[in-house]
């Protein structure tokens, strides 16, 4: 470097890159699918939740109090729940219940299934449609 002149070249070569550019040209497009495919999925959820909500919701306030009582007690144990259960939840008399969940089903809101001498009450899947 001491030995330049005057009116010779150095020859130089400078490398730079922008930092705030960095992080969207090395975003992964796996990355984004999977972030974009969550976000759905979420959605979906959020949507079905809130629909089979909606549905309850509309349809409890129709119902009598017994029927109420008794939809309640199917939705507290979840699908399949044995007769008998519902006859000692809601302190009715098995003719009681069994009246009031005839009601239901042709109303179209539950499905019974006979097991031997005993019955299975299942909530419809689509019964908002029915009522």
């Amino acid at each position: 470097m001491n030995d330049l002149k005057k009116g010779e070249r150095i020859d130089v070569s400078v490398a730079f890159e922008k930092i705030g550019d960095i992080i969207i040209s090395e975003f992964p497009i796996e990355f984004s699918i999977i972030i974009i495919i969550g976000i759905a999925a979420a959605i979906v959820v959020f949507y079905q939740f809130y629909w089979k909500n909606k549905s309850v919701k509309l349809i409890l306030p129709v119902l009598k109090k017994d029927e109420k009582i008794i939809f309640d007690t199917v939705m507290k144990h979840g699908n399949g729940v044995n007769q008998k259960i519902i006859v000692k939840d809601s302190g009715y008399s098995k003719a009681k219940v069994s009246k009031v969940l005839n009601s239901l089903k042709e109303r179209g809101l539950i499905k019974l299934e006979r097991i031997g001498r005993k019955n299975k009450v299942y909530i419809e899947k689509n019964f908002e449609k029915k009522a």
